[in-house]
């Protein structure tokens, strides 16, 4: 995989990363909303629209991520972690409930009575 276009920590760089690659890909926005499966909406060009008049959205990015034969990799951003990493409080590990749960049901109490069996 080549990487295009860079680091994104918000929307906005995302949004100008996937206008750099539009622009990249030299294709009018007609055909992107074909390949995406938006045809005749116009809704890619709404979304890549300098005002952004709409957003990206659990429902679209994958197929204008496909349209633009592009993927998200998320690393991890060391810099930004060294700001933080005082400020994270580490979680108490708690044990599976449901397999305790289980375990509980399926074992008999000492000393209980049980009924007749069928």
């Amino acid at each position: 995989m080549r990487q295009i276009g860079g680091l994104v920590r918000d929307y906005n760089e995302l949004h100008r990363i996937l206008r750099q690659r539009h622009a990249e890909l030299r294709v009018t926005m007609a055909t992107l909303d074909h390949i995406a499966g938006f045809d005749g909406d116009n809704y890619i060009s709404k979304i890549l629209a300098p005002s952004q008049m709409r957003a990206l959205g659990r429902k679209s990015m994958g197929p204008i991520l496909g349209a633009l034969a592009s993927a998200l990799v998320v690393v991890e951003d060391h810099a930004q972690l060294h700001h933080i990493r005082s400020r994270l409080i580490p979680r108490r590990e708690r044990r599976n409930r449901a397999r305790e749960n289980a375990r509980t049901r399926l074992e008999p109490v000492a000393g209980a009575v049980l009924g007749p069996a069928d």
